[in-house]
């Protein structure tokens, strides 16, 4: 496999992996902000920009954390992975 094809499967899987955890933390956090709106005092609870940012931080601080992974498996010769195992 090439280097960069290395690098498209670490980047695929952890998109996948980021899909899920914000498809299934996304209504979990907007349940959850009805109760801790009521112990906040003058905070919005469900501001669509502050949830946006949030969402954005996640998923480019998982694919930056893939892509450093992803990097290193690139540059491992095959050869010697296979005799590794």
């Amino acid at each position: 496999a090439q280097g960069r094809d290395v690098v498209w499967l670490f980047l695929r899987e952890a998109s996948l992996l980021l899909t899920a955890g914000v498809a299934a933390g996304l209504p979990l956090a907007l349940l959850l902000a009805r109760f801790v709106g009521k112990l906040l005092y003058r905070v919005p609870t469900l501001d669509a920009a502050s949830v946006a940012a949030t969402i954005a931080l996640i998923v480019l601080g998982g694919a930056a954390a893939s892509l450093i992974p992803a990097r290193r498996a690139a540059r491992v010769d095959p050869l010697t992975a296979l005799r590794s195992e």
